[in-house]
């Protein structure tokens, strides 16, 4: 299923407006860290602006230039910014090491994540994943007969 540009600025002005209703208490100013230079995926957050949705929900909002997703992830979750663009791997790894965010919205459908492993894992294709002992929950694998629930 294919997001409308209307459902992706929707996702982010409602996620922005949520999560900066306890920071806007205290100030009325929120920050976005993009996660690289603008492009493609950071059209909602202009165009949010530029229509003036963040104003009609109370806030100000500053859009900061992106270093990178992992330069954005790590931003948030030291309270350096209230928000931040990042993809997945990002935000993954910067869980694994105790950064305390969370991902709220998708701002791209297909975000060029990709399923890796290690030759000697024996994984050739995704199929193949939900043997592996990292096999998210619920998920099953015909081959060998395991679950990981």
């Amino acid at each position: 299923m294919l997001l409308s540009m209307k459902n992706v600025i929707g996702v982010t002005v409602g996620g922005a407006m949520m999560l900066a209703s306890a920071h806007s208490q205290a100030a009325d100013t929120v920050s976005i860290r993009l996660s690289y230079t603008p492009f493609a995926a950071h059209i909602p957050v202009y165009v949010a602006q530029a229509k003036g949705y963040y104003k009609e929900a109370g806030i100000e909002v500053s859009i900061l230039p992106g270093r990178g997703s992992t330069f954005a992830a790590m931003t948030v979750g030291a309270g350096k910014e209230e928000f931040g663009i990042s993809d997945a791997g990002a935000v993954l790894a910067a869980r694994a090491k105790g950064v305390p965010i969370i991902a709220v919205g998708n701002l791209q459908q297909d975000n060029g994540s990709a399923l890796i492993a290690t030759e000697k894992s024996g994984i050739s294709r995704a199929a193949m994943s939900a043997c592996s002992p990292a096999a998210p929950p619920r998920s099953s694998c015909r081959r060998c007969s395991r679950s990981t629930e």
